[in-house]
Order: structure tokens, then C-alpha cells, then sequence
């Protein structure tokens, strides 16, 4: 290969722009500390992600350190004891925009980028840049980019081959974990002759359609856990001393990220120049600039001066592999894999989610109501589970939960400290003029706060440039008119507001406001906004049936019909049903007796690969 730092062999680093090291430290008790008091939400669901069959709950922790006489992040130290655990946990913080154990290189901070949305990104790129191997050798570097898509550079993985019997291509992640890449790769585009060579092209001519990239389709889905590169909405411009950032692992090992700038080729508009510290390694890495979405990869090096490929030659052609990936037509499992918590028969969920997550559109939301809300609550938070593991890999939108478990006396209130935990920061939501505490009545001032905090949420959403999801929980304490009214407010205003979604799970009782859609067809065409409707009436044995295939699918098993319908028809053996259908609740019980038989399915698929 002629491509300098994208070969393996290693060249020192300009002086120039050179690479410059991310400070990451263990985890340790001062940093849990932190991150309990500052960010509890985002610990519970790093913590409860570690183990789908028994979660921990940091409230079970905050229990078991009274009774010991120990301090909370003293034990939970020991409870993530296992260095796998303990990296776990650090990417499940850090892909919700937590740099936890991360902190931003002085040479990013002096880029003029927004403070904020910078140490968001280097949260985030510290878990979704990865290692390339090819026949188990480093080979180069890469950027995930969906929940089952790594992007790197083609000449990367070139040397494995046209045969995929013969050849093996791995993804090494951030966390330490490997992952089978299924061959053949589903997208792809060769470099330029004399670029094999170590020539620079002389004009874009000589490299038309020659973009040298490779979309790589993951065995698992380590996107859903460790998060993802954001593409841009359009093609970018570039201008000379644009600032660049680089993920990327320098000779194979973490050595922190690049940083420098941008600079025009002679003559060239299909690869721009970089003043970046690059070595053996750095190949197909994503480049950044301040708008923290993907710019391009790095090609590698002619001399001093390094290569970009812009991402605008292949962007068309990589946007919708992409979109199909990050807006599935269901889930199967929370992590996408045999040891996340099963989703049995939810479709209208996932359909709700794709309605709202356009652009565009009347669906703003789910409403999920139970058809027997006395008798089981599990559907609700275990919705929240499902609704994290659409949005936390996307870096266009963040989630927030709202779980009324306990008498809150300020329900805006609640809703922005929640808000705040997600990452969306306002300041303290007050009553308009007129209409405050002694002057109206309370529903008209909670409702009048209401659409405040809706509107000034949607504000900052907007220039963070996400979409924020907000979840509402069921409530477990009786609410007042004041509270109501509040919730009703802010509700009505989200609905009409282009940066906010929703999701209320149970509130039965409660009439709220806006549309109610029972499919996507009823929502189009124009007319007022709201949200589709999920029943919680259970599953039947064609549901079941469904979850194998998908599966079986997703794990790259063979699964015949007729195998398909025996474990089905198993799974549910003696499990109580009315006419067909089983209870809502029971889906655990069959995700238990089906676990087994997947753990076996994704084993066997894994070693038909190697």
C-alpha cells in the first residue's frame, strides 16, 4: 500500500497539528461520586444495562451501602469489580453524552467549538471510533455509524480478499469487545490507481467514483451500546484552516484523538489536505469539524500533509443503508443481542417511533395504554428499555424519563431537572406575566409553566441540534389539578413543537391533549398533530413466531419454518391464554424459556464464521 499512515508500517507525525492524547482515567470512587450526584438517571441505566436478566438498580446499592456502613460509589466500585464491567459501564455513560473518565485535549478546546457540544462529541467518539482488523492484524481504523454499520477506508480492508470462505475481517470496539464482520460488505468504493502507489491524484478526474471507502455490516450490533458518528443533513463545505478532529487509533493503539486543520489540493475537490499527527493505524478514521458531524475519513499521508475523503462523494449512497439501520422496522432485543430483554409482539411501538422520527408529519409521539392497568406495570418501564434503545445511538436525538415514583410538588420543574440529566439545560421555568400565584388559579398556572417549559426546551433541543424524547411514566402517586393541568400544558404545547417527542405510558385515566392516531395511515395529510396508540392486550403464538425469525436473523442463523413454529409452540407450552392471546406479562416468562435455544443460535452462527 501507498498510503503512508494508513498501512501499518508507521511514519512520525508531523510537528505540525500532532496528535494529542485524551486524558482518561480509571474509574475510581471520586468518579462515581460525581457521577451519581450529577447524573443518577444515566447510572441507572449504565448499571441496568450490564445484565438484562438481573439489572442493577442503584437504589437496591444505595440500600446495601446504608446496611454496610459503606459509602454508594465505594460499593458499587466493588460491584463492577470485573474490568469488563467497569468498561461497560464507562461506554454506557460516555454514548449518553457523559464524558465519564474523558476529559476534552487542550488542543480541542482551543478549536472555537461550542464547550458543550465538544465535550458531547469526544464523549461520544471515545466509544464509537474502533480498530479494524483484517486476518486478525490491525489494519486501520474506523467509525461506527449505526447500530450494525462501521464505516472505514476500502483500502483498508483490501488486503482480505474478494473470498469471504477465505478471508476475515474483524471490528475491535473501545470496550475491549470484538465483533465478525459479515462479508460481503454491503456498500463499497475502491481508491484511485496511482493512490496504491503513494501518487496524489492530479485532478478529480482521475479518481471519479474511486471514493475509497467500505460500509462494513457488524455480526452484532455494538452501535446500539456504544453509540454512533453523525452523518451530516447535506453535503459540507470546506474552507482552508477549517478546523479538523480525528478518531482514530495511531499505530494500532489509543494515543487519544487528531487535531489541526484543513487545507485545499492543488486542483482537487475530491480530497482536501490536513496538517494532522497521523501514523500506521490512522487509515479510514472519521474526520470532524466544529459541526461535530462526520466531514470525511482519513485516507492517509503524501509526505507531511495528510488526505481527507470528503463524506459528500459517498454520502448519498451511504444515507438510506444507514436511516434503515437507525429507524428498524422493529427490535427484537434491547442490546440487539441473545443477553438483552426479549420484545415480543410490540410492532405498533417501533412504528410510532419511525412516524415521529421523520422530519416531517403529524406523529409526535406514543401513547401507550394498558387494557388492564391494574394488573401489570412492567410493560411501562420495560418501554423506556425499547425507547433508549432506538434514540441513544443516534447523536440527533436524546431521551429523557419523567417517572412520577413519588409526590412532586412542581411538575415543569421535574420535567427540566430531567431534561437537564438528558443534556438539555434550561434556566428555572416561571409563570408569565399575570398569571402566577395569588393571581390565577393554580391549574392556569401550572398550565401556563407547562408550555413555557415545552417551549424553551424545544428552543435549546433546536440548538443543540437534537430532538429530545420525553418519556412519561406512569405515575405511582395520585396527581392534583395543579399537576394535571401542568402536564397537560406542556404536553399540548410539545405537540406543535419541531424539536420535542413524546412518550406517555399509561395515564389511563387522564385525557390529554392532541390527535390519537391507531395507525400511521390515519396521521396522513394534513391536520392537527398527536400521537399513535399502542394497546398493551398481549401477544399471540404468531408473535412468538415472529420474535424467532427475527432473531434467528439477526444472530445470522438459519432458522427452517418448521422449527420455527416447534420452538414456538414450546415456549408458550402451559402458559395460560384467553382465546390466543397472553397476557402482556407473560412475554417475560417465554423470553426466559426462549433464551437458551438463542444463546445456542448466535454461538453456532458466531462459529460458522470463524
Amino acid at each position: 500500500m501507498g498510503f503512508g499512515s494508513g498501512n501499518g508500517n508507521g511514519v512520525a507525525p508531523p510537528a505540525d497539528g500532532a496528535a494529542e492524547a485524551t486524558s482518561a482515567s480509571p474509574l475510581d470512587v471520586a468518579l462515581l461520586a460525581k457521577l451519581v450526584e450529577e447524573h443518577p438517571n444515566e447510572v441507572q441505566e449504565s448499571l441496568a444495562a450490564l445484565d438484562a436478566e438481573a439489572p442493577i438498580q442503584l437504589d437496591a446499592v444505595r440500600a446495601l451501602a446504608g446496611a454496610y456502613g459503606m459509602s454508594v460509589p465505594a460499593l458499587l466500585l466493588e460491584v463492577l469489580a470485573a474490568p469488563e464491567s467497569r468498561e461497560r459501564f464507562l461506554a454506557g455513560m460516555r454514548k449518553r453524552g457523559i464524558a465519564a473518565g474523558v476529559d476534552v485535549p487542550p488542543a480541542l478546546s482551543r478549536s472555537n467549538s461550542d464547550p458543550a457540544k465538544l465535550s458531547d462529541f469526544v464523549a461520544r467518539a471515545t466509544t464509537f471510533r474502533c480498530r479494524i482488523l483484517v486476518n486478525t492484524a490491525v489494519q486501520g481504523s474506523g467509525c461506527i455509524v449505526s447500530p450494525n454499520l462501521v464505516l472505514t477506508a476500502w483500502h483498508v480492508i483490501a488486503g482480505a480478499g474478494p473470498d469471504p470462505a477465505r478471508s476475515r475481517i474483524d471490528v475491535l470496539f473501545s470496550d475491549g469487545t470484538t465483533n465478525r464482520v459479515r462479508l460481503p460488505v454491503p456498500f463499497s468504493s475502491i481508491c484511485g490507481d496511482g493512490e496504491l502507489k503513494g501518487i496524489l491524484p492530479t485532478c478529480d478526474a482521475e479518481v471519479a467514483d474511486k471514493n475509497d471507502v467500505a460500509l462494513l455490516l457488524l455480526d452484532r450490533p455494538a452501535g446500539a451500546y456504544l453509540g454512533v458518528a453523525q452523518l451530516p443533513d447535506t453535503r459540507p463545505d470546506f474552507a482552508a484552516d477549517d478546523a479538523v478532529f480525528i478518531a482514530h487509533y495511531a499505530e494500532g493503539k489509543d494515543q487519544g484523538f487528531g487535531s489541526g486543520s484543513l487545507n485545499p489540493l492543488q486542483n482537487l475537490t475530491a480530497r482536501w489536505g490536513h496538517n494532522v499527527g497521523t501514523r500506521g493505524g490512522s487509515s479510514g478514521g472519521g474526520c470532524f469539524t466544529n459541526s461535530f458531524t462526520l466531514a470525511g475519513l482519513h485516507q492517509g499521508k503524501a509526505g507531511r500533509k495528510g488526505r481527507m475523503v470528503p463524506v459528500g462523494l459517498f454520502l448519498d449512497a451511504l444515507r438510506p443503508l444507514v436511516a434503515r439501520d437507525l429507524v428498524p422496522d422493529t427490535v427484537w432485543s434491547t442490546d440487539g443481542t441473545a443477553e438483552g430483554q426479549y420484545i415480543i409482539g410490540r410492532p405498533e411501538f417501533f412504528q410510532a417511533f419511525a412516524a415521529a422520527a421523520r422530519k416531517e408529519g403529524r406523529v409526535r409521539g406514543l401513547r401507550i395504554k394498558r387494557s388492564d392497568a391494574a394488573a401489570d406495570l412492567t410493560g411501562i418501564p420495560f418501554s423506556y428499555a425499547m425507547l433508549e434503545q432506538l434514540v441513544t445511538p443516534r447523536t440527533d436525538m436524546r431521551v429523557a424519563r419523567v417517572a412520577f415514583d413519588e409526590l412532586v410538588n412542581d411538575v415543569p420543574a421535574e420535567i427540566v431537572r430531567r431534561a437537564a440529566a438528558a443534556g438539555v439545560a434550561i434556566e428555572p421555568v416561571a409563570a408569565g406575566p399575570g398569571i402566577d400565584a395569588g393571581h390565577s388559579a393554580p391549574e392556569a398556572v401550572g398550565a401556563d409553566r407547562g408550555r413555557r417549559a415545552a417551549a424553551d426546551l424545544n428552543a435549546r433541543a433546536g440548538e443543540l441540534g437534537f430532538k429530545l424524547w420525553i418519556f412519561f411514566e406512569h405515575p405511582s402517586v395520585v396527581f392534583g389539578d395543579q399537576h394535571r393541568s401542568a402536564l397537560e400544558g406542556f404536553i399540548d404545547q410539545a405537540l406543535r413543537l419541531p424539536n420535542l417527542r413524546l412518550v406517555v405510558a399509561g395515564f389511563e385515566a387522564v385525557p390529554l391533549p392532541g390527535q390519537e392516531f391507531r395507525s400511521p395511515a390515519e396521521a396522513e395529510g394534513a391536520g392537527p398533530p398527536g400521537m399513535l396508540v399502542e394497546y398493551l392486550a398481549g401477544f399471540r403464538l404468531h408473535d412468538v413466531e415472529a420474535f424467532l425469525d427475527q432473531a434467528a436473523t439477526a444472530l445470522g442463523y438459519r432458522l427452517p419454518l418448521a422449527a420455527r413454529q416447534e420452538y414456538a409452540r414450546d415456549a408458550v407450552f402451559g402458559v395460560e391464554d384467553v382465546n390466543g392471546v397472553y397476557e402482556p406479562w407473560q412475554a417475560g416468562e417465554v423470553a426466559q424459556r426462549l433464551r437458551p435455544l438463542l444463546r445456542r443460535m448466535g454461538a453456532e452462527a458466531s462459529a460458522s464464521l470463524s
